[in-house]
C-alpha cells in the first residue's frame, strides 16, 4: 500500500479545486486499511468521513484529531455525541434524539443537513424540507447546524448540472435561516466538475487512485504454494470447472474467495514472472491458474497491479471498482510504504 500515492492524489485534487478535503475512509478505507492510513494522512486532509459510529471510534483509537463526519448511522445518537462526531441529518426525529443525547452529556453537537439531489437515498427530499429542518435545528438546544451536503449519483456532466441546480435550491433556502454554512459534496469526479459553490469535497475512490491522472495506491500479491501437472482431460476446481485440453501445468496460489479473490475472476489473468497466466478456478483458501510458462514454488503472483487495475477486474467481473477494492479482506496482510518520504 503506497501512502505516498494517496497523499499525492489528495494534493492533486486540492490543487485543482482549491477546496478543503474530507477523505472518506469508510469500509477499511475502501479496502486500504484504516489503521495504517489515518495517522499518516492527517496532515493531508481537513476532515475524515466514515459510515457509522463504530468506524468513527476506530479513527479515534488511531489517534485521529480531525473532525469526523458520520454519513449513514441514524441509530446511535449517544455514541455520536459521546465522541463528538458530526452526523448527517434529514429528519425531525434525528434532531430530537441527538438533542436528548446532547443533554445527557451536557454538550453541543454539530450537524450537517443531507440534501437529496438525485442519488435517491438519504436526505431531505426538497428545498422546503431542508428549510423546515434548519428552522427546527435553530430552535433546538445543543444542536447546531454547521453544514449542508449532497451526493452525486455519477460524474456525468448533464447529471452533475441537474443535481447541482437542485442542491443550490437547498443551499439557498437553508442559508436563509442559518446563515452561511460549510457546503460539501461527493463523488470525487462530480465534485471536480461542479465549480465554485462548495467549500469542501468529500473524496473517496479518487484519493485511492481511480480517476484521471491519479495513481493507484493498492497492489495485491500472493505466492505459488503448489504446482501440479494435469494430464489431458484431467480436471481441477469445484465441480471440475477446469479441464485440461492437453497436458498442462497449473499453479495453486494462496488466497481464495474468503480473502476477496472472487470466483468471478475466473477467465481473468494474474502476472507471474512478467507473464500473464489465466485464472481457471477459485476456492475458499486458494485459486488455480493455468501456467503459460514455467514457474517455481514461491514465485510472486500479482493479482491487482497497474496493468490489471480495479477497473480491469471490475469490467471482467461485471461490477464496479468500489466492490473490487473493498472485497480484499480475511487473511490478507497489509504492508504500507510511503514513497514520498523515502
Amino acid at each position: 500500500m503506497d501512502i505516498g500515492a494517496i497523499r499525492s492524489n489528495i494534493q492533486k485534487i486540492r490543487q485543482k479545486t482549491g477546496k478543503k478535503i474530507l477523505l472518506m475512509i469508510k469500509a477499511e478505507a475502501y479496502g486500504h486499511g484504516t489503521l495504517g492510513l489515518v495517522h499518516k494522512l492527517q496532515d493531508a486532509v481537513d476532515a475524515f468521513g466514515v459510515a457509522d459510529t463504530e468506524e468513527g471510534a476506530k479513527l479515534i483509537e488511531c489517534g485521529c484529531k480531525k473532525p469526523i463526519l458520520i454519513t449513514c448511522d441514524y441509530e446511535n445518537p449517544v455514541s455520536i455525541v459521546k465522541y463528538g462526531f458530526t452526523p448527517f441529518v434529514f429528519t425531525k426525529a434525528q434532531i430530537a434524539e441527538l438533542s436528548k443525547a446532547a443533554d445527557l452529556y451536557n454538550r453541543t453537537i454539530k450537524v450537517h443537513i443531507k440534501a437529496e439531489s438525485g442519488m435517491g437515498r438519504f436526505g431531505t427530499q426538497n428545498a422546503e424540507m431542508s428549510k423546515a429542518l434548519a428552522i427546527i435545528i435553530a430552535n433546538t438546544n445543543r444542536v447546531r447546524l454547521t453544514g449542508i451536503a449532497t451526493h452525486y449519483s455519477s460524474g456525468d456532466k448533464e447529471n452533475v448540472i441537474r443535481q447541482n441546480a437542485i442542491f443550490r435550491e437547498h443551499i439557498f433556502e437553508v442559508e436563509r435561516v442559518s446563515g452561511r454554512l460549510l457546503r460539501h459534496s461527493a463523488s470525487t469526479l462530480a465534485a471536480l466538475n461542479t465549480g465554485g459553490i462548495y467549500d469542501m469535497l468529500r473524496i473517496g475512490i479518487g484519493a485511492y487512485g481511480y480517476g484521471g491522472g491519479l495513481t493507484p495506491a493498492m497492489k495485491i500479491v500472493s505466492r505459488i504454494i503448489a504446482i501440479n501437472r494435469l494430464g489431458e482431460g484431467a480436471c481441477a476446481g469445484y465441480d471440475n470447472i477446469y479441464c485440461a485440453e492437453a497436458a498442462k501445468d497449473i499453479a495453486i496460489i494462496s488466497g481464495g474467495y474468503a480473502d476477496g479473490i472472487s470466483r468471478s475472476y475466473v477467465g481473468g489473468y494474474v502476472s507471474i514472472r512478467a507473464t500473464a497466466h489465466r485464472i481457471v478456478a477459485v476456492c475458499m483458501d486458494s485459486f488455480i491458474v493455468e501456467l503459460s510458462r514455467p514457474c517455481r514454488l514461491g514465485d510472486e503472483v500479482e493479482i491487482l497491479y497497474p496493468d490489471n487495475s480495479a477497473q480491469d477486474l471490475a469490467k471482467h467481473s461485471l461490477t464496479i471498482p468500489y466492490e473490487i477494492l473493498t472485497s480484499f479482506k480475511g487473511r490478507i496482510k497489509r504492508i504500507y510504504n510511503d514513497t514520498e518520504s523515502e
